[in-house]
């Protein structure tokens, strides 16, 4: 199975304002090999500001 698969798990993370939530998830996610299936979902300002600096993938959102 590749990560590509549909039977293979992913994790999704949303992250609001709050930049120590997403230091929080970081932290979680740092040396495990799930960080290679998941996505952080970061309000836009905070996604312009890290997304180039994370080590796993991630997109910004807008609202609900």
């Amino acid at each position: 199975m590749t990560a590509a698969d549909p039977a293979v798990p992913r994790l999704l993370f949303v992250v609001d304002n709050d930049f120590g939530a997403l230091g929080v998830v970081m932290y979680l996610l740092h040396g495990q090999p799930l960080a290679e299936r998941a996505t952080v979902l970061l309000p836009r300002r905070a996604h312009d500001l890290h997304a180039d600096g994370l080590a796993v993938a991630s997109r910004p959102y807008e609202s609900l």
